[in-house]
């Protein structure tokens, strides 16, 4: 999400700078003599075209580098997204709930057993970096219990569901 934003501030800045060259060319032509009144009023037509789309790029460009989308605004540690919640209900020790972990930093690697909140579907991920759609080494969703190897520098992601380290 956050490149494709990225992408379309860069286009509309692009477009910025087209229509601001397009823009001093022309108005170097003001002067010249043109053949009839219709080619002066056309290329003066031309100018007018050239201005708005300048103001609309330089305005959108603007807006987009003010306003900042939420999911762009999230604290980012070590390629993680952090993400406080007030009722983040504790677990025994060993018993890790749902979220992101850095295997070999936030966990150790290993064999895990995972189990599904009650009446519920958990899910898990193993991804071999943050991107949202990159590195996925393997998923599940299920019922009840479900194990799970993880090795150093991988990504764990679990959803509705709590885990421990199987014997």
């Amino acid at each position: 999400m956050e490149g494709l934003y990225m992408a379309v501030q860069g286009l509309f800045l692009i477009v910025a700078v087209i229509a601001g060259i397009a823009l001093h060319d022309f108005r170097k032509r003001r002067n010249d003599e043109f053949e009839s009144v219709q080619a002066k009023n056309g290329h003066q037509r031309k100018i007018r075209k050239i201005e708005l789309t300048l103001a609309a790029a330089v305005i959108v460009t603007a807006l987009l580098f003010v306003y900042q989308p939420d999911s762009m605004n999230e604290t980012q540690v070590d390629d993680q997204q952090v993400s406080v919640e007030a009722d983040e209900p504790e677990y025994p020790e060993g018993v890790y709930g749902p979220g992101t972990y850095k295997v070999g930093a936030d966990l150790p690697a290993g064999e895990y057993k995972l189990t599904a909140e009650k009446d519920d579907t958990g899910y898990y991920e193993v991804k071999t970096d943050m991107s949202s759609d990159g590195g996925i080494e393997s998923n599940s969703l299920f019922k009840g219990n479900e194990y799970v190897v993880v090795r150093d520098g991988e990504y764990l992601s679990v959803n509705r569901a709590t885990f421990t380290l199987a014997n």
